[in-house]
């Protein structure tokens, strides 16, 4: 259905996601502290205070030398091995994350950079009137550059639509 090169692509993608994963625990705190699921649980087991009579020293090292680095999940496994949600028309992404995020939270700062939507506000006088529009630094949160942009595409179209 997707062609030979669909292993490859999904390789590629998946690759790229750890990446980014990787890139944003780098960046953050979260990233050296002990995750929700205990990831970096090992990193943090020789900055305990080091006590020879602990009988349970050995077994803790015993432990890390055993388990090894390659063997811990990330976030993005075990957020891979929840069950898929049931498709439901009304489904909101977004609270989603706000509710499930605690237990991923490097994926959920890579979603809120993801999902960001730019906020403008429109003044309630310019619902009702259609002489001029008012733009202000104040009333309009849009880059100067996107705002010019709109008012060229709307310039555009409206004297396209007059010419035909």
């Amino acid at each position: 259905m997707y062609g030979s090169e669909a292993s490859s692509e999904i390789g590629k993608f998946c690759q790229l996601c750890y990446d980014l994963l990787s890139e944003y625990q780098s960046k953050s705190k979260m990233g050296q502290q002990t995750s929700s699921h205990g990831v970096s649980l090992v990193s943090n087991l020789f900055e305990l205070s080091y006590d020879e009579q602990d009988p349970l020293l050995k077994f803790d090292l015993f432990v890390h030398s055993t388990s090894g680095e390659g063997h811990a999940k990330s976030e993005l496994d075990y957020y891979l091995e929840e069950p898929v949600l049931p498709r439901i028309s009304g489904f909101d992404v977004l609270s989603w994350w706000k509710t499930n995020g605690i237990k991923y939270p490097t994926l959920q700062m890579i979603v809120q950079d993801i999902y960001v939507i730019p906020v403008s506000t429109i003044a309630s006088e310019s619902t009702f009137n259609t002489s001029g529009r008012m733009v202000s630094k104040h009333r309009n949160r849009l880059h100067p550059n996107t705002l010019e942009a709109l008012m060229c595409a709307q310039s555009w179209l409206g004297n396209e639509m007059e010419g035909s």
